[in-house]
């Protein structure tokens, strides 16, 4: 279920499977994050899921050309802006985990 700000309920399945989703067109942060990681491997980036647990998904891709990781958020259209969640929302961020396909790390700053 989803409650959108008008206080409208929506209902939909959450699927993980990316093509579930790029067939039904709904989901959330973590069913987008789970898309948007596939689509960046697909075209030859390695990119990792990254889990606030106070309730946010996003994803970050390796720059061979910066050496690091860089935010990606398929949710807000987001690409290179780490710090939107404590300052573009006022949230603060708890523990933060980063899955790669062979290792978590913790990454929070």
């Amino acid at each position: 279920m989803y409650k959108g700000p008008t206080g409208h309920i929506t209902r939909f399945p959450r699927y993980n499977h990316p093509g579930k989703l790029l067939v039904s067109r709904r989901g959330r942060c973590g069913e987008w994050a789970n898309c948007f990681a596939l689509c960046a491997r697909a075209v030859g980036f390695d990119a990792r899921w990254v889990l606030d647990v106070t309730d946010h998904v996003w994803v970050e891709v390796w720059s061979e050309a910066r050496q690091q990781w860089l935010h990606a958020d398929p949710c807000e259209q987001a690409c290179d802006a780490p710090l939107m969640y404590e300052k573009g929302w006022g949230k603060k961020l708890s523990y933060v985990f980063a899955f790669e396909r062979h290792e978590a790390t913790d990454v929070a700053r």
